[in-house]
């Protein structure tokens, strides 16, 4: 199973002409930048995420680019709970390897403890 974090190695750029932020540590890639949410499905693509499951909210999931939603295997959206619990029921429906996180602690930290 693929998944994101930052840790202490790994390389860090700041693109010429842009306020995009990329950090690269082995097969984890993370993001920042305006409009970046908008590429979220085809930078998955080009990364071979091509078979994923998201992990969501209902606020983040109402921002998240169609092209996402539509190569996600299945969604996870989740409620008001506990991370231990949110993450045993996507344990008990999970079909795909990769997980994609998108929104914030709770659906970070969720994913994680599923990974």
């Amino acid at each position: 199973m693929r998944g994101l974090h930052i840790s202490q190695l790994g390389s860090a750029e700041q693109l010429p002409g842009s306020t995009r932020f990329a950090w690269r540590d082995g097969e984890r890639l993370i993001v920042f930048g305006r409009g970046e949410l908008g590429r979220a499905g085809s930078l998955l693509d080009e990364e071979g995420w091509r078979d994923f499951e998201l992990v969501t909210t209902a606020r983040a999931l109402e921002g998240a680019p169609g092209d996402l939603i539509a190569a996600a295997r299945a969604i996870h959206e989740l409620g008001s709970g506990e991370v231990p619990a949110l993450a045993a029921r996507i344990c008990g429906r999970r079909e795909a390897r990769d997980l994609v996180a998108l929104g914030g602690g709770r659906a970070i930290d969720t994913a994680k403890a599923v990974a």
